[in-house]
Formats: structure tokens, sequence, C-alpha cells
């Protein structure tokens, strides 16, 4: 989580920071698109401060299910024999843990809310 963060919003602070480091990443890097992502207990933002264009939170139960899905994949393709190397198995079960590009945020991270 935000490192040492207790508030039941997101700081204009935090926001400034985070929204700081995706316009450094857009100048530098004009072809991606980032993903502005947060760990913070609320995905709530202060009302003094502007949450980036899809910026998204990963609260403490968001992280707990990540934690859980991450913790369930490595046992599956630790479970049997060389599964780690095999591109389909490990395809398989990011897909079935929802850890895949398509679905990771989408599962285990809420879009920030103006207060």
């Amino acid at each position: 989580l935000k490192t040492g963060c207790t508030t039941d919003t997101i700081s204009k602070h935090d926001l400034n920071q985070l929204g700081g480091s995706v316009r450094w990443d857009r100048r530098e890097y004009p072809e991606a698109s980032p993903l502005p992502v947060m760990l913070h207990p609320s995905n709530i933002c202060d009302s003094l401060g502007t949450p980036e264009p899809g910026m998204v939170v990963i609260t403490p139960d968001k992280l707990d299910a990540l934690k859980a899905a991450v913790t369930k994949y490595t046992v599956a393709l630790a479970d049997g024999l060389g599964l780690w190397r095999d591109e389909a198995s490990v395809s398989t079960h990011l897909v079935a843990n929802r850890l895949n590009g398509d679905q990771l945020f989408n599962t285990y991270a809420i879009p920030a809310r103006k207060a």
C-alpha cells in the first residue's frame, strides 16, 4: 500500500505524485498507454485532488485476492512436472486466475473516484 498511508481518501499530494509519473511516462514513451495504478486503503480521491484518467486502485481486499490468485497460479504450475516451462500451461493458468493483461486490473483493482 502507499507507504505510510493511513487516510480514508487518496490525498491531493499522492494524486499529484502519480499524475507526475504518468505525465513523465507519456512524454518519454508516447507510443505507450500507461495505466495509473495505486495501492491504497481507499479508492476515494480527496475532493481537492484530481485522479488521472483511467486510474485504478488496488485496495487491501483486492490485494488479498490478487495474492491468493498468484499463489493458486504458482501452486498449479509447480504441481506438475515441468508445467512452468510449457507456454500453453502458463497461459491457461494465467487466464484461469485472471492474471493476464486483459483481466488483471479489471479483477484486482477498482476505479478511483472523487469524494
